[in-house]
């Protein structure tokens, strides 16, 4: 009776996603200060404070679900949703924050930039992990 194995992965397969994440960060920070250098009034410090924040999240959900990847189907993809949830929450409250900070003068369309970031990062880890999913399911 054949056993299956799963394929050895590479150190590249295990560094793909961190270093996606890498260039994502630093062309979102390339973007973010020419865009605030032409348009003063969005608060380049919060955006690139929710940048930091969304890069560490990341790297915190890919470090988490490098071990899940192997495990049965409904481990993975409560893992999947547990990084989710906290990255939202992590969100929320730093909006709050940044709400409550500069009570008299918040400017709205950096609170929208702030879950563009949020999106970003969180459209690319799904993609890597659904195709991820993928291929140990093959």
């Amino acid at each position: 009776m054949a056993t299956y194995t799963q394929p050895q992965q590479t150190k590249f397969m295990n560094i793909k996603l961190p270093l996606l994440l890498a260039i994502i960060g630093v062309a979102l920070a390339l973007f973010l200060k020419i865009f605030c250098d032409s348009h003063p009034a969005y608060d380049f410090v919060a955006l690139m404070t929710a940048n930091c924040i969304m890069f560490l999240l990341s790297l915190i959900g890919w470090y988490m679900m490098r071990r899940k990847a192997n495990q049965r189907a409904q481990v993975f993809v409560n893992g999947v949703y547990g990084t989710t949830m906290l990255r939202l929450f992590v969100c929320i409250i730093g909006v709050l924050a940044y709400a409550l900070i500069n009570k008299p003068n918040v400017h709205r369309p950096t609170l929208f930039m702030m879950f563009g970031i949020y999106i970003i990062y969180m459209v690319v880890e799904t993609l890597y992990f659904s195709k991820r999913t993928r291929k140990v399911e093959a």
